[in-house]
């Protein structure tokens, strides 16, 4: 058997991209959570291991 590298990226937009995001999107995905509780679990309880990626300015196009 053969394995390969494990690489670890995290992407963590800015709270005000996600939320703009978030509204523009046809259905919401969060549920309970809240976009401001959901980046504080990320950025304080995430091990800070691999490459973390500010994707704010990305688009999907």
């Amino acid at each position: 058997m053969h394995t390969r590298p494990l690489f670890v990226v995290v992407l963590a937009p800015a709270i005000a991209v996600v939320r703009a995001r978030e509204a523009a999107r046809p259905k919401a995905g969060y549920g309970v959570w809240t976009v401001e509780a959901l980046d504080h679990a990320l950025r304080a309880e995430t091990p800070r291991i691999g490459l973390w990626l500010d994707t704010s300015e990305h688009t999907r196009h």
